[in-house]
């Protein structure tokens, strides 16, 4: 079975989808680090029919542990670094939001070594897992969360569903199923 071909050129009509590289060897272990942002946020945008609102901009900041500990600490009462924050700033369904005027929705940081360390520990490539993580990010940024079990189950699926139409396998498969996301809750029970 083939795999569909990815596009890695943003949308000039679609939301704004800024990467910036702030720590970490993230081009030493993988290539273009941004395009895979770029790509996996473009799809959770398209799954949510929000890929071609101009009016949208995500923050994507590629980091290291160390940045990620201290806004872990200072933002949500955890002392140590984790492998993705999303940190919500604006309301994706707004009148504003469908401007032609960007209007930032949020902004995803992902942690270096944690991403790393994870995608080896998983046996996934670690393209693969930035795009799960994006994708976590970003849903979190419009609205979905995974407190609850039934909204764990609804985030998970969307996630698989995303990663799928990208051509990536289940982020939830057997070699994940121990491991942990975002906060540290178990990713199936």
């Amino acid at each position: 079975m083939s795999r569909p071909a990815l596009n890695l050129t943003a949308d000039p009509n679609g939301p704004e989808i800024a990467v910036a590289v702030e720590g970490g060897d993230w081009r030493g272990g993988l290539p273009d680090p941004e395009a895979v942002c770029r790509l996996a946020a473009q799809a959770a945008l398209r799954h949510l029919k929000r890929d071609t609102d101009p009016g949208l901009e995500i923050s994507i900041v590629l980091t290291d542990d160390a940045a990620v500990h201290i806004l872990n600490r200072d933002y949500r009462g955890l002392d140590r670094p984790t492998n993705v924050l999303s940190f919500p700033s604006g309301d994706p369904m707004s009148e504003e939001a469908s401007s032609a005027v960007p209007v930032l929705i949020g902004d995803v940081v992902l942690a270096y070594e944690t991403v790393f360390a994870e995608a080896d520990r998983q046996r996934k490539a670690v393209a693969a897992h930035l795009s799960h993580l994006v994708v976590h990010g970003v849903l979190h940024l419009f609205g979905y969360d995974h407190e609850a079990e039934d909204e764990a189950q609804r985030m998970e699926r969307t996630e698989t569903e995303i990663l799928n139409g990208l051509g990536l396998p289940d982020p939830y498969s057997d070699c994940a199923r121990n491991d942990v996301i975002g906060d540290d809750r178990p990713i199936l029970k």
